[in-house]
């Protein structure tokens, strides 16, 4: 997806790297550290992986730094980077058809999908509290009430849309608590999510906020005129028309600091979830009183949807929930080169990670504190695995992963994580190394710039130089997705490129 109007396609990737270990330890362990289980979803989601856990250290240069982790502190952050890594408007059904193949789904599947006549009549234009609208919004979002038998429907089968708007996520502790108004998630993942709740709230489809098992969101804003997006008017030329932030004839200034507060927290919940789920890109929707818009999520920007009324027109709402129950994992997002570590894999991580963290720490270290660092680096029930292919070889390497100690905090850019690795790929009777694995995503680079391996493959012919890590080998992981190409003349083009990325494995 492009950031600029050259006319060129950029293609982006997912990258890894692993290196050859020199830091012994990490810090200790944050009393906020990710603590949920993971579980494995059966039925139409086959690869998933969820809840990938947080780096611990909040206070270090990878993940905070010295900014403030308060929740609306990090929606002020994103103004000021954010608002140019935006594409739009598209048209709606453009938008259906070009990432959601919505033609094909709705053709195939005709005779099942219910009615969407008025099906979100019952959510207020305008209302005095945002809640007013969860009710009757969800109630629609999850079922179609057939006149004739009293029997429902799903509008999204296999998923539930719930209140998470008083139930906030505290992987950040109470200071950086998130809480999207509304949370899509797969049904597997609904108990858990409502473990805490009464019968009485379940049913009131009620449930916390874990940004770890989110499928989608939904940020919900009481009147349309809190929509930080401005359509194109009809006499307005397309190039010249600043769509995000448009404050021409919004003379309020509390109008406008809404509109920017709408922005920052779309942005800081798409940051959260692709932090905290292993993903190619992420969907959400927009819903101000009866107007909404999607929004698609990846690292090298947004798109985002023209409007549409659900009262008017709900049948763009309906398909968009049928063809996202209907997709497959990747078509949700999700990267299916990653996937859950078998149980003896689980197992051999934990051994070889302890192991190595054994030899490094000092003779005197005492069991307790063993445990401490290896906490770092793993955290119960959260094993990886991360398949990528080698550069110029059929062969597919498999590492095992858990806890980063570097997570990416934006949206936008090369989304870098970094753990300790464990490689499985090797004999299940062979020493297991122990190498730093870099994921990372990068624009496709001219077929005459090095890769980050050629780099450092450099620096150590050099000689005389510390740190630099040995290159062990390297591939790229292609995947097919669709990209949106931004011309010159700001009309949209739908093209289909392969996504590669530049995948590092270092170790020594």
């Amino acid at each position: 997806m492009p950031s600029g109007s050259t006319g060129e396609p950029v293609n982006i990737g997912t990258s890894h790297a692993a290196s050859q270990l020199h830091d012994p330890l990490g810090h200790p362990p944050h009393p906020n550290a990710s603590s949920h289980p993971r579980r494995e979803a059966s039925g139409d989601t086959e690869l998933g992986v969820w809840a990938s856990p947080l780096a611990i250290d909040e206070d270090s240069s990878e993940t905070f730094g010295f900014d403030s982790k308060q929740a609306k502190m990090r929606y002020e952050r994103a103004l000021h980077y954010s608002p140019h890594q935006f594409v739009g408007l598209i048209p709606v059904e453009e938008f259906l058809e070009t990432f959601m193949d919505c033609g094909r789904v709705l053709r195939e599947w005709s005779d099942r999908i219910p009615p969407s006549a008025d099906a979100f009549t019952k959510v207020p234009k305008m209302a005095n509290k945002e809640s007013q609208i969860y009710e009757p919004l969800i109630k629609a979002l999850n079922s179609y009430i057939e006149p004739e038998s009293s029997q429902a429907r799903f509008r999204c089968p296999g998923f539930r849309f719930l209140d998470t708007s008083d139930r906030p996520d505290r992987e950040h502790g109470d200071v950086g608590k998130l809480k999207p108004d509304i949370c899509c998630y797969a049904e597997p993942h609904v108990e858990l999510v409502q473990s805490a709740l009464s019968e009485d709230d379940k049913i009131k489809n009620r449930g916390a906020t874990v940004m770890g098992y989110a499928a989608l969101f939904i940020e919900v804003k009481r009147v349309p005129g809190m929509d930080p997006f401005v359509d194109l008017p009809a006499s307005r030329d397309r190039s010249r028309w600043r769509f995000v932030l448009n404050f021409q004839g919004v003379g309020s200034a509390v109008m406008q600091d809404a509109m920017r507060g709408c922005f920052g927290q779309n942005v800081t919940y798409a940051a959260e979830i692709l932090a905290r789920q292993h993903r190619q890109f992420l969907y959400s929707i927009l819903v101000c009183g009866t107007v909404a818009r999607f929004i698609r999520w990846d690292r090298a920007g947004a798109l985002v949807s023209s409007a549409f009324d659900i009262h008017r027109s709900p049948e763009h709402l309906c398909r968009f929930l049928w063809c996202f129950a209907l997709a497959s994992d990747m078509g949700r997002g999700y990267d299916v080169n990653v996937e859950m570590a078998h149980p003896h894999e689980h197992e051999l991580f934990e051994a070889v990670i302890r192991q190595h963290l054994a030899s490094q720490l000092p003779t005197k270290s005492t069991p307790a504190q063993l445990e401490q660092a290896l906490k770092v680096h793993f955290l119960q029930d959260h094993v990886t695995a991360i398949r990528f292919p080698l550069d110029n070889s059929k062969e597919v390497k498999r590492l095992l992963v858990s806890r980063p100690f570097v997570y990416p905090l934006a949206v936008f850019g090369r989304g870098t994580r970094a753990y300790w690795a464990v490689d499985a790929s090797a004999p299940r009777d062979s020493a297991h190394r122990v190498v730093l694995l870099k994921d990372t995503w990068r624009e496709d680079p001219p077929s005459n710039t090095q890769t980050e391996k050629e780099v450092m493959q450099n620096l150590r012919q050099v000689g005389g130089l510390d740190g630099v890590p040995s290159v062990l080998f390297d591939g790229d992981v292609i995947q097919r997705d669709e990209v949106v190409t931004r011309y010159p003349d700001q009309r949209f083009y739908m093209a289909v490129q392969d996504l590669r990325s530049e995948n590092i494995r270092i170790i020594d």
